[in-house]
């Protein structure tokens, strides 16, 4: 029986496997004071100024050099406003004005104006795509007036203008107040020009006045201005076609959200003579898209169905079985109004923002090849019916909720 000879060969094979997984490891070691000049993006404005120029407007993070106390008093976050005859141009004359390399990688939000997006984005999104450095899951959101004079607001809440606007639109969104656009989603839909996208809508709020602010001058309190955002831009073929406002973002999200996406609907007594409200939020939301034949124009119905809960109830009738049947209706034509009001939207701007083109792709593609070249126009001419469906799985057991009442109906019944 022979002895087998030492395997010398899986011991050097460990070593430059060693070897190689280390190597990142020493090379950041290496590059640390090339890292601490570097310039981070972290948000761009994009705007169109005189003559068709671009206006670039970023917000730029850098490390401190040194750490300690000096390092601590250092504001690591500032901006720079530059312009150029394109979007390159721009980011050349960017990297001119900082002291070191910089980099797009970190670019979270992307706010481009009012006015340029109402314009033309196309060169502003071809751009964006060519950088490798662009960040593809980066947000993208459109701007009341200039991005720059959004982007000069003083953030309430964070360090820094671009983590506030970022949480801003994932925390409203949550709530249905306004909506979430990737880059990638409107590359994507940048190949489908009939059909529309829904940009965030940044906004510039007056603040409610707070016992700090008193004593301060009455101009000063004029112009000052904080950071919102509310409901949703329109825009198909890389331009801005309208707006919708949160009732109406609210409809859009019922028809194009995703499942788990919630959406508040707000409910007035009606019954009664005393002002009253009643809040439900949907969830767990499902939609059919069905099309048939209306005299050769294309017409849509939408089956929407929905789980609520009851959030608030100020209604001075009592939450028995029957009044539960009349919120649960209420609800829906509620839900449905939202709906409706956002196709009005739509249809009044041209934009296909229930993707009803995709449907006709899908499932008529014979009807689509005759609509297509004419499909924004025919817009105005769809029909669209809508049917809401809500069911209260929630309602609470308050003072005047069902237990209480059915409580009190049994100490009746004792007496």
């Amino acid at each position: 029986m022979g002895i087998s000879k030492p395997r010398r060969g899986l011991g050097m094979l460990h070593v430059l496997l060693l070897a190689v997984l280390l190597s990142p490891l020493v090379a950041g070691c290496g590059e640390k004071q090339e890292l601490d000049r570097v310039a981070f993006i972290i948000a761009v404005g994009i705007d169109k100024v005189e003559e068709g120029r671009c206006q670039l407007t970023a917000q730029f993070f850098k490390a401190p050099a040194r750490i300690g106390v000096e390092s601590e008093k250092m504001n690591p976050f500032w901006l720079i406003t530059v312009e150029g005859e394109s979007m390159m141009d721009a980011s050349l004359k960017l990297r001119r004005r900082v002291d070191g390399p910089i980099s797009w990688h970190q670019a979270r939000t992307y706010i481009i104006g009012e006015e340029a997006a109402k314009e033309d984005m196309k060169d502003i999104v071809d751009f964006l795509v060519r950088n490798i450095e662009v960040r593809k899951g980066a947000n993208m959101a459109i701007a009341e007036g200039s991005a720059r004079d959004y982007m000069v607001l003083a953030p309430e809440f964070e360090m820094n203008i671009a983590q506030e606007t970022w949480r801003m639109i994932e925390n409203y969104r949550e709530w249905g107040g306004t909506t979430r656009l990737r880059m990638g989603e409107l590359i994507l839909a940048s190949y489908e020009p009939q059909t529309g996208v829904l940009f965030p809508y940044l906004r510039k709020d007056k603040p409610t006045p707070v016992e700090s602010m008193k004593g301060k001058k009455e101009e000063k309190l004029e112009s000052y201005a904080v950071p919102a955002v509310s409901g949703g831009a329109m825009v198909r073929d890389f331009r801005m076609r309208g707006q919708l406002n949160e009732e109406e973002t609210r409809g859009y999200l019922l028809v194009r959200a995703k499942e788990k996406a919630v959406a508040p609907v707000l409910l007035d007594c009606m019954d009664e003579e005393a002002v009253g409200q009643a809040t439900v939020v949907l969830s767990s939301i499902r939609r059919r898209i069905e099309m048939h034949d209306n005299g050769g124009i294309p017409a849509f119905r939408i089956e929407i169905t929905a789980s609520g809960k009851l959030m608030e109830y100020h209604c001075e009738t009592p939450l028995v079985k029957d009044r539960v049947k009349q919120l649960e209706a209420m609800t829906s034509e509620k839900a449905r109004h939202y709906v409706l009001a956002a196709w009005n939207q739509a249809q009044q701007s041209e934009t296909d923002l229930f993707g009803f083109s995709r449907e006709l792709k899908a499932f008529y593609p014979e009807i689509w090849r005759k609509e297509k070249e004419q499909w924004s126009q025919r817009l105005r001419e769809i029909t669209l019916d809508v049917n809401v469906n809500v069911r209260l799985s929630n309602v609470g057991t308050i003072d005047k909720g069902v237990i209480s009442e059915n409580q009190k109906a049994k100490q009746g019944d004792e007496r």
